[in-house]
């Protein structure tokens, strides 16, 4: 499933079970732009699971668990790598 997507929310990444992209108070997403500035969605969970800043740092932490992860990467594709080690620990 992907995520409804406003016209001004740069995808930075996209595959087949990732998609990586901007949110902000001009173009949010489901409150998530108070947070950050980049968001990782997870097809097969269907809801956000890397939560990072615009340097790519942040944090893995899916809906359905109480504890977060880390995560980094130079870039979005990096990110989405560290995001997908990090849901194993899951």
């Amino acid at each position: 499933m992907l995520p409804k997507l406003s016209v001004g929310n740069e995808v930075l990444y996209k595959d087949r079970r990732f998609i990586a992209f901007r949110v902000s108070k001009q173009y949010p997403f489901e409150g998530y732009e108070e947070c950050c500035s980049v968001l990782v969605y997870d097809r097969l969970y269907g809801a956000a699971v890397g939560l990072v800043d615009d340097s790519f740092n942040g944090y893995c932490n899916p809906s359905t668990f109480q504890e977060s992860l880390p995560v980094h990467g130079s870039n979005a594709a990096e990110l989405v790598e560290s995001v997908s080690k990090a849901l194993r620990y899951f």
